[in-house]
Formats: C-alpha cells, structure tokens, sequence
C-alpha cells in the first residue's frame, strides 16, 4: 500500500482534533437498568461534528455534534455498551 503524503496525514490529524469529542456525564442507576453499572457511574458518549446545512444568511456552514458511541464507565474503570434505547 502506498505511503499517505504528511499532508494528507496532518490534515486529517486536524480533523480528528477538531471535528471529535467526549462528554463525560455522571449518571445513577437507580432503577436496576440493565444497560447501566449499579448506583453511580459515568455515561461517555463520543461525538462528531455534522454538518446539517448551509446558511445562506450568515454564509457559513451549520454544524452539530452527533453522539457515535456511547459507553458506561464504572467507578473502577470496568467499561460496557450502553443499550440502544
């Protein structure tokens, strides 16, 4: 396979810094949901940057964040799937 060019390679560095995140939010299980860790954890979703549109008043492109991925994370560090709701 061919060797990708640095520029190609910072570019997209640049993308996956910009245009990715995590949010990290304390949660409780209370209710004994399955899906979660029993009593407090913390729920990480993994975003991405979306483009939705154009605005033609402001010229500019619209963007929002999408959760990807989402995971539960227990005090310990033991980490499993979040459900799909």
């Amino acid at each position: 396979a061919a060797k990708t060019p640095n520029a190609v390679a910072k570019a997209a560095s640049e993308m996956q810094s910009k245009d990715v995140r995590t949010v990290v939010r304390e949660v409780e299980n209370t209710d004994g949901n399955p899906c979660m860790p029993e009593g407090k954890s913390y729920q990480v979703d993994l975003e991405v940057k979306m483009a939705k549109g154009y605005d033609h008043d402001k010229g500019e492109i619209v963007y929002s964040w999408e959760t990807v991925k989402t995971i539960g994370v227990d005090n310990e560090g033991g980490v499993m799937e979040v459900c799909a709701e």
